[in-house]
């Protein structure tokens, strides 16, 4: 095999640093590059490690300082979800709108005809050359969910190395690697803040953004007391609520249009049957979607998917059904549409409510 240039995603953590090794294996000439997206100044220790493994491993490393590109593009996102009342997945905004498409531009530059990346995952092809995702070996890291908004020709330059690896077994491959994050800690959700932070509050300090307080209530309309802000909140939230209701309480619903959130104590307040997702991303055709079918949608990362179906609507604009009802589904998530194991595309939820039954 010829010497190809591939563009590696390297963080600086065990999985992009295997992945990266693994293809410099394969006699790939890699450029490894690090996204620097904070606007702190000082390097983080993955990010001092991604340089080091870099020059263990004999390869070009970049860092790519991008941290106002970020803020305008990802965090800036983030933030106006949570001012109108919603939970943004900043993780499924940022690999389409911000990290993919950075990444793949500085393939082009480098002449570079593949991305990879440490996401615990797989990309397979049909007989017509579409390309999809299906989940990884190891369903516990399985990051599928998180990639159900890239596009068809963003998928089509990307490569997941670790899909056929457990974790464990990765952590086996950085050792016989010779690899010094073999043993480093696991990453947090979020990459840009730091352990112990809050995502609202670093958001509300970079915007300086002091959110209005408004009013909890039942859902009958009585006040219960006082809110620090919706943006501070989240639908199945029950911590910092500071509400006494004689039993567990929970945020039910919020309405950003009176700056107001609904508590309650019934479980059955928190289920929906169904969902409407909209700015639906397919990896298939939509002629190719079986209304007929069972698929199964998964509306948060760590959610088990859900047997639903399918109603396509106009504006690309998707209504899912589900057969049995479905905890805290929430504004601002993605809903995910699997085959099985493998992803058919993901939307941002508009909506959600009850029917009597499962259609």
């Amino acid at each position: 095999m010829g010497f190809k240039n591939v563009i590696s995603a390297l963080s600086g953590g065990v999985d992009s640093s295997v992945a990266t090794a693994l293809y410099k294996k394969k006699n790939y000439n890699i450029i490894a590059v690090t996204l620097l997206n904070s606007s702190n100044k000082d390097l983080s220790v993955e990010e001092i490690n991604a340089a080091k493994i870099c020059s263990f491993l004999n390869i070009k490393h970049v860092y790519l300082e991008c941290s106002e590109k970020f803020k305008k593009i990802v965090l800036k996102y983030s933030f106006d979800k949570y001012k109108s009342g919603s939970t943004p997945n900043p993780c499924a905004y940022c690999n389409r709108n911000f990290k993919f498409a950075e990444l793949l531009k500085l393939a082009d530059k480098y002449n570079a005809s593949t991305v990879i990346t440490g996401h615990y995952t797989k990309k397979i092809m049909d007989k017509n050359g579409v390309c999809f995702i299906k989940r990884g070996k190891d369903y516990r890291k399985d990051q599928s969910y998180f990639l159900s908004r890239l596009t068809k020709n963003q998928l089509k330059r990307i490569e997941f190395p670790l899909g056929d690896l457990s974790k464990k077994e990765v952590r086996e491959q950085a050792k016989q690697l010779k690899l010094k994050t073999a043993e480093s800690a696991e990453s947090q959700d979020v990459c840009y803040i730091q352990k112990n932070q809050n995502f609202q509050d670093v958001l509300a300090e970079i915007f300086n953004y002091s959110p209005p307080p408004g009013n909890i209530v039942d859902k009958e309309g009585n006040i219960l007391g006082r809110h620090k802000g919706i943006y501070k909140y989240t639908v199945g939230q029950r911590k910092g609520l500071n509400i006494a209701m004689g039993k567990p309480a929970f945020i039910s619903h919020i309405n950003s249009n009176k700056n107001e959130i609904f508590l309650s104590t019934d479980e059955d307040d928190l289920m929906s049957n169904f969902l409407t997702a909209v700015d639906f991303n397919w990896f298939c055709s939509k002629e190719d979607i079986d209304l007929n079918k069972k698929y199964f949608v998964q509306i948060r990362y760590r959610h088990k998917p859900a047997e639903a179906r399918i109603v396509l609507l106009e504006n690309n604009e998707v209504l899912i059904n589900f057969r049995e009802p479905q905890r805290a589904v929430t504004r601002g998530q993605v809903a995910a549409v699997y085959d099985d194991d493998i992803l058919l595309g993901g939307g941002w939820i508009k909506s959600y409510g009850k029917y009597e039954q499962y259609i």
